[in-house]
């Protein structure tokens, strides 16, 4: 199979929306966790021979990073490296730059070395993900006050998706505060 044959095989195998991984990741229970974990665990399956064929995907091994968050079929420091290795092969990849952050901001609880990722992948172009991330980081770590400012037009151009409305009404109400 080619790159693009093995992200549809994945997408087939593995089809959990993404928000549910990134910044919806403390409303997720065990019970999605536990339900997860068998699909998640053939995918990565599908993507550790996808890595192998395509080793040259950061695509492949951003999902790959994010399949094992799930499977536990690898040491979580893994998925890091997955990662790191799209970030090696893509400088540029934004994606890859926010699932670091992430990745510490979710699974090592150290908002303060995700936030830099987060801020990369911004400005290498990231989605509203790498937004709600910094703002989410930036809660936790400053004031909800530079937290709220980081969601304001001039800050965010996404400041009017669903998921930025979502995050500045969290980070009002405490939720992200320390």
């Amino acid at each position: 199979m080619n790159e693009e044959q093995y992200i549809s095989e994945l997408e087939r195998l593995w089809p959990v929306p993404p928000k549910a991984l990134t910044h919806g990741w403390k409303s997720v229970t065990m019970a999605d966790w536990d339900a997860m974990e068998g699909p998640a665990g053939r995918a990565l399956d599908v993507a550790d021979q996808a890595v192998q064929a395509c080793p040259f995907s950061p695509e492949l091994w951003c999902m790959r990073g994010e399949l094992i968050q799930l499977a536990e079929k690898h040491p979580l420091e893994e998925s890091l490296r997955s990662f790191m290795r799209a970030i090696e092969i893509d400088p540029a990849f934004a994606r890859a730059h926010q699932l670091v952050g992430e990745y510490y901001d979710a699974a090592k609880d150290q908002p303060e070395t995700a936030l830099p990722w987060y801020e990369r992948a911004i400005v290498l172009g990231g989605d509203v993900d790498a937004y709600v991330g910094r703002a989410r980081a930036i809660a936790q770590t400053r004031t909800v006050s530079e937290a709220l400012a980081s969601l304001q037009p001039e800050a965010c151009p996404c400041f009017d998706d669903p998921d930025i409305q979502e995050i500045s009404r969290e980070i009002a109400e405490g939720i992200w505060s320390p």
